[in-house]
């Protein structure tokens, strides 16, 4: 999903172009809910409905091509009487994605290898709620203390025999806080525990009597196949994910940075009817960001850097059913248990290098008049299986420059913004090069890893002022679209529109 979540990421940074200099947060960007009040962000707020279309063929196979989808999302910055600080948002997604297969899960690539779907290509109906919400106390001393809490449900159908739905639940909470000295130093710690249920429910269908391709799936090409396995198929992953994230912060009155540190460390079980693991994954990621701020009278620069580093692996399981029955009852009960361990059967290595400028001149102090970017990443992912040996490793470097601005006081605004992509790396070693999923995901596939391509970016938006019983406020409209089009004569669309308001 990388395409689809660089998009919805751009989509997203859109939103203020042209509305708000939201660059002033900094520590709003880190984990650490405590440091919300150290901002010198005004209060602010937004709720806006957003309506997207996604067609083209430079997809992969498992997140499938055509999506249609509806957004709506709210996000509010502000004080609380006078002791707290307080932020929060609450996204609501629906939507549809066709021509999708072999995968009936939410997470087909990077993650745990444990997946499973069918041969046959359909829709997938989406629809998820997000909330995040952070409170802070005001400075009390040198210290400030805090808390942030996010919770997400959501639900993955599938509209074709064989029908599968996936429900996900996610919460999280994080307490925090902050010790400020020499007056413009602070050093900031905060810890974090997040845990993710997936759940297939069961797979139903239609079509009674009729027998369906089933994969179950355990890194790259290697699988069990089966007629007609979905029937009685069940299983879930709970993930726990523990760590935390250092702090430090320099805030002057013309510059400010933020360096922050941060650690998870993340265990995944899989279970299945009668207790049955296939395996389970373990997982750590290692973040660190530098963020800078620097204003110069009219002129606001922003300079940022992040790098990640995740590192995964799966132990492959070997279990044999246990069949007992109460002497006294007569009741039979089945349990798996594990008779031997593949250690580290399965790793997952991916690396992200992210540079990010901006340069902008500021109407006011909360306003961008016009802006100019520049942004650079490298990343790098690698998927190995050992006995049988397999690999796959692909990467690539984006370059990418952006210019927006707005006239009439900021009530009509537009940016475009271009980017490069160039592939490299792009590797695939299977032992069994005629495995169904081989010959119908992966090797296909490589044309979408080894593909450069570019991107082209536009967006234009309107807003006006509205007063009503004496609160006032600004009514919004925005259209945007991206092009891209790849090395390999293929292409993406994404076009959408938002509507909304600014309080």
């Amino acid at each position: 999903m990388k395409i689809y979540s660089f998009l919805l990421a751009l989509v997203m940074s859109m939103m203020t172009v042209g509305l708000r200099a939201q660059d002033h947060s900094i520590w709003r960007q880190a984990r650490n809910a405590a440091g919300l009040g150290l901002d010198t962000t005004r209060q602010w707020g937004t709720a806006y409905f957003d309506i997207s279309h996604l067609e083209g063929d430079f997809h992969r196979v498992q997140e499938g091509g055509t999506t249609n989808a509806l957004k709506f999302k709210t996000e509010r910055y502000m004080k609380i009487g006078k002791w707290f600080y307080g932020y929060g948002t609450f996204s609501f997604d629906d939507g549809r994605t066709k021509n999708r297969a072999y995968c009936d899960v939410l997470r087909p690539y990077n993650s745990d290898p444990y997946i499973f779907g069918s041969a046959e290509f359909g829709k997938y109906d989406f629809m998820d709620f997000d909330i995040d919400a952070r409170l802070s106390t005001v400075r009390l001393g040198a210290f400030s203390y805090g808390v942030s809490v996010k919770y997400k449900n959501g639900d993955l159908s599938r509209l074709k025999d064989p029908r599968s739905r996936v429900n996900l639940c996610v919460y999280g909470i994080s307490p925090s806080m902050t010790y400020t000295f020499l007056g413009k130093n602070t050093i900031g710690i905060g810890f974090e525990y997040v845990r993710r249920k997936e759940k297939l429910l069961s797979y139903s269908l239609v079509q009674t009597d009729a027998i369906f391709d089933f994969y179950d799936m355990s890194g790259l090409e290697n699988n069990s196949y089966s007629l007609g396995g979905h029937k009685g198929f069940q299983r879930q992953f709970v993930n726990h994910s523990l760590g935390g994230e250092v702090s430090y912060s320099y805030g002057g009155n013309s510059y400010s940075n933020l360096l922050t540190f941060a650690y998870l460390n993340e265990k995944e079980y899989i279970t299945e009817q009668y207790r049955r693991q296939p395996g389970r994954f373990y997982g750590e990621r290692y973040e660190v960001g530098f963020q800078n701020r620097y204003r110069h009278g009219r002129l606001l620069h922003t300079l940022d850097f992040s790098l990640k580093i995740y590192s995964a692996y799966a132990n492959e399981y070997l279990q044999k059913l246990s069949t007992t029955i109460n002497p006294e009852t007569g009741v039979e009960s089945k349990e798996y248990s594990t008779a031997i361990v593949y250690e580290k059967r399965y790793t997952v290595d991916l690396s992200d290098l992210d540079a990010f400028y901006k340069i902008a001149i500021l109407q006011g102090d909360s306003l961008q008049r016009a802006h100019f970017a520049v942004k650079f990443s490298k990343n790098t992912s690698e998927n190995n299986h050992y006995v049988p040996e397999s690999a796959l490793e692909y990467g690539g470097i984006n370059i990418g420059g952006e210019l927006g601005g707005n006239v009439l006081g900021g009530k009509l605004w537009s940016t475009i913004a271009v980017m490069h992509h160039t592939a490299n790396n792009a590797r695939l070693v299977l032992r069994n090069l005629s495995s169904p999923i081989a010959v119908n995901v992966l090797i296909p596939d490589m044309a979408w890893y080894s593909a450069d391509y570019n991107k082209f970016s536009a967006q234009i938006g309107f807003k006006m002022p509205v007063s009503v019983k004496g609160f006032s406020s600004d009514w919004f409209v925005k259209f945007y679209g991206d092009y891209l089009k790849s090395s390999d004569k293929r292409s993406l669309t994404f076009v959408g529109t938002s509507f909304g308001i600014i309080f």
